[in-house]
């Protein structure tokens, strides 16, 4: 994931898009592990990092869209969620 936001925010033509970066699934990164990716994610130019991988599903969805339209809102000319 770090890998490819990286990439991303370095090219020119892809700098400007949004980038949400989240752990879906607690076996992909240990909990001690998150706050740290999440610092990192933020500094390699994510909009946000979003742990939904303990949430019940209803309040996951609700973290998640939060999250994307936030930034939605932080990205100018970017789509608005409806």
């Amino acid at each position: 994931m770090l890998d490819f936001l990286q990439a991303v925010k370095q090219a020119s033509s892809t700098s400007g898009i949004p980038f949400l970066c989240s752990r879906v699934l607690a076996s992909v990164i240990r909990d001690n592990l998150v706050a740290a990716m999440a610092a990192l994610c933020k500094e390699s130019g994510a909009c946000d990092f979003v742990d939904i991988a303990r949430l019940p599903p209803d309040t996951a969805q609700d973290v998640l869209r939060s999250a994307v339209e936030g930034c939605l809102r932080q990205s100018p000319g970017a789509p608005q969620a409806p």
